[in-house]
């Protein structure tokens, strides 16, 4: 069986570092719930469910 070892560390960001974060973890939170909205709106529809390829093809076009 494979050990896995854990590795702790602190980051002491900038002020201008800790708003990139921020905006990084909210732009993830969009993305995953967009994607949630669209598989529950497949769902609802009783349509296939998207590959992540798809989601990804369509979060894409959907950005732009």
């Amino acid at each position: 069986m494979k050990s896995i070892e854990r590795v702790n560390f602190r980051l002491y960001p900038t002020k201008e570092q800790e708003e990139i974060m921020l905006l990084n973890c909210h732009n993830a939170r969009f993305a995953y719930n967009w994607a949630v909205a669209r598989i529950k709106e497949c769902l609802d529809n009783k349509q296939e469910i998207p590959s992540k390829y798809t989601l990804a093809n369509d979060f894409s076009k959907f950005k732009k």
